[in-house]
This record gives C-alpha cells, sequence and structure tokens, in this order.
C-alpha cells in the first residue's frame, strides 16, 4: 500500500471511471440488448429480476452510482492533504486484503453459476463485477471518511 492517499484515490478512480463508461455505454446498447432476452429458466427469482433490471437499461444508473460514490472519494482525499502514516497504511492493506478474499470467494461461485446455467452468462458476470466494486467503493469510502480528520 502507498504512503500517498492520491495514488489510492487515482487508482480507484480510473478502475471506476472504466466500469462507469462500460456500464453506461452498453445498458442502452442496440448490440448488448440482442444478446440478452428474458429467459426465467433458472429457478432463482432474484437472477430473473436482474435479468429485466439489465435488459431496462438500467445499468447505466448503476455507472452513476460508481461515479458518485468515487467522486466522493477523490474529493476527500484531495481536500486531505497530509500522507498515510503506518497504522492507516496497515488498515488500507487489510480492507484491500478482505476484498481480496470476496474476490477469491466469488470466482469459483461465478463459475459454479456459469456452468447452472450458461444462458445467463452475462448477468452473473454484471452482478460479480457490482457486488465487487462496490464492496471496493464502499470499503474505500468508509476509510477515507474515517481517516480524512
Amino acid at each position: 500500500m502507498t504512503k500517498h492517499p492520491a495514488a489510492n484515490a487515482l487508482f480507484v478512480s480510473v478502475l471506476s471511471a472504466f466500469y462507469a463508461f462500460l456500464f453506461i455505454f452498453i445498458s442502452d446498447h442496440m448490440e448488448f440488448q440482442s444478446m440478452m432476452h428474458l429467459k426465467r429458466t433458472l429457478q432463482i427469482p432474484f437472477i430473473n429480476t436482474f435479468t429485466g433490471f439489465i435488459m431496462g437499461g438500467n445499468m447505466k444508473y448503476v455507472g452513476y452510482a460508481i461515479i458518485v460514490i468515487a467522486a466522493v472519494i477523490l474529493v476527500i482525499t484531495l481536500l486531505r492533504r497530509k500522507k498515510y502514516d503506518e497504522y492507516q497504511q496497515s488498515i488500507q492493506a487489510r480492507c484491500a486484503l478482505a476484498v481480496g478474499i470476496l474476490t477469491i470467494v466469488m470466482v469459483p461461485l461465478l463459475l459454479l453459476f456459469i456452468l447452472t446455467d450458461p444462458n445467463y452468462s452475462i448477468e452473473f458476470i454484471f452482478l460479480f463485477i457490482i457486488i465487487h466494486w462496490f464492496c471496493v467503493l464502499i470499503t474505500d469510502l468508509i476509510y477515507v471518511v474515517k481517516y480524512s480528520r
């Protein structure tokens, strides 16, 4: 982890911009919409509802939420002007470790869900990305707010 809060904020902002662009761009894209169709073959109502959410072009709102949270993290970090001390770096490392463990747990589940019904692979991948990146953003936001004093 770095002593420079701006490096952390820059990393989070760049990846957030990528995900936000991806979600906003594809939410109403005609070719993406043609790859999706309401299947309702899976016996998990949440995934069937999530398919409708994606088909409705609502992923752009997820992208906007990512932009807002990343902007708040960036503003708070830039207003903070001092470097992290060793204690703050260790907490930041633990937060990164928690997100890493979440990823390690979620990847096999993602594979299991895709193998269960490949018709829902887009939904499962989007759900994975949303859960993973919002965990990163919320963890970072809590950290930045708590240690911005």
